[in-house]
């Protein structure tokens, strides 16, 4: 298979995977996105190939013949030729059609793969609607329906869905209500209701030193982290370790992160001018701004539960 999976639960940044300079991938065509709008193609959806799999992370290098390929956007590529590009992480994945062939093509990493989307695809990834090919058919007007004499009964009053909004904070962070009969409950030990909310597979994008960085961090029930950082220069580093947390407040708390390792161990720039990594342990504080939302409160930036 040409997409890469790299186990999770024991690693917490997945090893480097540095393209190389100038190497052009085999099988697959150099095609960007303004090339096809320049031949007429209209932008129909915008997305991204899935980067997690269950407690793998998935990189995409290139396609097999037969090779399913699923896309954040609930679609699955299948690949019909083989070829492979150097390894994307959060790869982007544009599909564009010909308003009058009807012709799809579709854009991964910035180079074309042959092969067929399957599946419906979220509705939240289309950003453009083709031009009709024909004026709309004229509807008839509706027949004026007669008033009814006596308004109809009212509904009876039941169950109504929850108003939309920010969902409610992780029950971590939630004090139990004492009973009046029993007393006061014993909560379980706030340190592992807190791990039991923070951890899962939460994702980012931000900008430290002027360079952006995409992240993932995984962060198990057991203690156990595992991050990935993809530099926008070429460096992608693993780092895996323990974690602790400790509540600051209702909403904060203190994530402190111990590295055991990391992959590569230094960045080199063409081959001879190379700089030791270094990853020392560190805490940060994170607020919830909703179950499934963090902000590091010394970065700002944003994380997102997958």
């Amino acid at each position: 298979m040409m997409t890469h999976y790299v186990a999770a639960r024991p690693v917490l940044w997945l090893s480097a995977l540095l393209a190389v300079a100038g190497a052009g991938p085999a099988g697959a065509e150099d095609n960007t996105v303004a090339l096809y709008q320049e031949k007429g193609f209209v932008v129909v959806g915008e997305t991204a190939v899935e980067t997690t799999d269950g407690n793998d992370i998935v990189l995409f290098e290139g396609c097999e013949t037969g090779q399913e390929v699923p896309l954040a956007n609930g679609q699955t590529f299948v690949c019909e030729d083989s070829g492979w590009i150097p390894e994307a992480f959060w790869a982007e994945v544009v599909i564009l059609k010909h308003p009058t062939t009807g012709e799809v093509k579709v854009v991964i990493a910035n180079h074309t793969f042959k092969g067929t989307l399957r599946g419906d695809a979220d509705p939240a990834s289309l950003v453009a609607a083709l031009p009709v090919s024909a004026p709309p058919v004229a509807q008839p007007a509706p027949r004026a329906e007669p008033m009814p004499v006596a308004p109809p009964p009212a509904p009876a009053l039941g169950p109504q869905p929850p108003a939309p909004g920010p969902r409610p904070l992780p029950p971590a962070f939630a004090t139990p209500a004492p009973s009046p009969d029993v007393g006061s409950p014993s909560p379980p030990p706030l340190a592992a209701t807190l791990i039991a909310s923070v951890a899962g597979t939460w994702q980012t994008s931000l900008v430290l030193r002027g360079a952006r960085v995409e992240g993932i961090a995984i962060l198990d029930a057991n203690g156990n982290f595992n991050r990935f950082e993809r530099w926008d220069f070429g460096l992608t580093v693993q780092v895996w370790g323990t974690y602790t947390v400790s509540p600051i407040s209702p909403t904060l708390f203190q994530l402190s992160q111990k590295p055991i390792g990391w992959e590569p161990r230094e960045w080199c720039v063409r081959g001879s001018v190379c700089t030791e990594l270094n990853y020392p342990a560190a805490a940060s504080q994170f607020t919830f701004l909703d179950a499934d939302t963090l902000r590091d409160e010394q970065t700002k930036a944003i994380y997102k539960r997958q």
